[in-house]
């Protein structure tokens, strides 16, 4: 009778140890979501700095197409913001929308009757604040010689800075525009009075 008695013990605990965890994969899993809870900050930055370049990068190339099609068609090339997709603001900021066209007016003002309308995004469609400064406070115009100008062809340099939080940081970006149509993207910080505001 007693060797019943112990099989039934041993099949009991079978079923016990089978239902649950043990402490060991209890401990396991509170470390893992202790430690990817303790970096939460480290990824976040990796997640906003990422949005950053992407931003910079696509704003960069876009100014690069206005250079190659002002230089290929032989016309003034213009990119202004505009939140309501109908004509170039002077306030606000470049994350509030912009228009690409072919400035035939001559004026940084988008006319539908004389410019032709290359490109266009929405504001909704970007995700980090954008605030320009010196040539690229509104309007960014570039000559059939690739240079960038004013509207009275008064040529200077600008940036746009990229401020992830809307302020100066480490993470921050600018796309530095000169006189001469060069355009490159730095940190903000290695520009001289950079700032993250309209």
């Amino acid at each position: 009778m007693s060797r019943p008695l112990k099989h039934r013990c041993s099949a009991s605990r079978m079923t016990i140890s089978q239902q649950g965890f043990s402490i060991i994969h209890v401990l396991i899993a509170m470390a893992l979501v202790l430690v990817f809870f303790t970096d939460l900050p480290g990824h976040m930055k990796v997640i906003s700095s990422s949005k950053v370049r992407h931003e910079a990068n696509a704003f960069a190339n876009t100014l690069w197409y206005a250079k190659t099609q002002a230089a290929n068609l032989g016309v003034r090339v213009t990119l202004c913001k505009n939140p309501d997709q109908q004509h170039c603001a002077s306030r606000g900021r470049w994350d509030d929308g912009w228009i690409l066209f072919v400035d035939a007016s001559d004026k940084s003002d988008f006319d539908p009757d004389k410019d032709r309308l290359l490109k266009t995004r929405a504001g909704h469609e970007m995700s980090v604040p954008m605030f320009g400064a010196g040539r690229a406070k509104h309007a960014i115009s570039f000559t059939p010689k690739g240079e960038l100008s004013g509207s009275a062809g008064n040529a200077r340099s600008g940036y746009v800075v990229l401020c992830p939080d809307g302020q100066l940081d480490r993470q921050s970006t600018a796309i530095r525009l000169k006189a001469s149509g060069d355009i490159a993207v730095v940190n903000a910080l290695d520009i001289k009075g950079v700032k993250c505001k309209a």
